[in-house]
Order: C-alpha cells, then sequence, then structure tokens
C-alpha cells in the first residue's frame, strides 16, 4: 500500500517571489501543480500518481495541494515529470481535468 507521505514526502514550500530571479525561455522548465480533494487522498490514487511519476520521471518540479489541510508540498526529485502532454493527459484523466495546472 502506497500512502500520501511515500508518494509526496517533500517538504512545506513557501514561495517568495521576490527572490526568484529570471530564468533564459531555454533553460526554463516549468512546474506542474497538482490539486488533491480530501476524497482523492486514497491508497489507489497514490500507487496511480507514484506510477505516472516512473513512467515520466523528469527535471520539471511537481507540487501537491491538499484542499483538505490547504497545504503545498514540493515533491522529491524522483517524482518530477518530464514534461510531457502524456503525463498531464494522464493525471487529467486519474484526477479531472481541472487538478493539474502548469506554471
Amino acid at each position: 500500500t502506497t500512502t500520501a507521505a511515500q508518494v509526496c514526502e517533500g517538504q512545506q514550500y513557501d514561495m517568495d517571489f521576490e527572490t526568484l530571479k529570471e530564468i533564459p525561455m531555454e533553460e526554463y522548465m516549468p512546474d506542474y501543480y497538482i490539486a488533491l480533494r480530501p476524497e482523492q487522498e486514497k491508497p489507489e490514487i497514490y500507487q496511480a500518481l507514484q506510477e505516472i511519476f516512473q513512467q515520466h520521471h523528469g527535471n520539471c518540479v511537481v507540487y501537491i495541494y491538499y484542499y483538505g489541510t490547504k497545504k503545498l508540498t514540493m515533491n522529491e526529485k524522483k517524482y518530477w515529470l518530464d514534461g510531457s502532454q502524456e503525463a498531464v493527459d494522464k493525471i487529467k484523466k486519474l484526477l479531472g481535468e481541472d487538478n493539474i495546472r502548469q506554471r
């Protein structure tokens, strides 16, 4: 059984846009924000996400927002995405169209 802690062992992340430096477009890697509603916080959802992260592993940072606790965590690097449309489509199919955003 996979738990949220195993999939999302990230740290709580407070964004400070004032300290972000400009990134040249050729080096830009999008970040992904995945939102989980309380009813989606189940072992089978975490397992499916873990499989997607493994199949589409890459250098795009993934953040998970938990609606129930209103917390945002940054995934460990091993759970980052490759930025492919296929990965995004799989997550949309699993969680719903509005539950993944790219920044």
